[in-house]
């Protein structure tokens, strides 16, 4: 009877921190994905104004020769 009663309490734990390995594992990988999306935004965002400021420069270039 005790065995049994030992061996119930076993699988649920074993299932217990199988569940909570897996909500970890979730939520580390969350925490991941968040930062290197953040990380590819902001390098997106820089590239994105550095290549308007050469337009920019650019097209005052143009409007300069234009008007010399």
């Amino acid at each position: 009877m005790i065995t049994l009663l030992i061996g119930t309490l076993g699988t649920g734990l074993v299932t217990g921190f199988c569940a909570a390995s897996l909500i970890i594992g979730f939520a580390v990988s969350y925490l991941i994905w968040q930062k290197a999306l953040k990380n590819k935004s902001r390098k997106i965002i820089s590239e994105a104004e550095a290549e308007a400021e050469v337009i920019r420069k650019e097209k005052i270039l143009q409007a300069k020769e234009r008007f010399l």
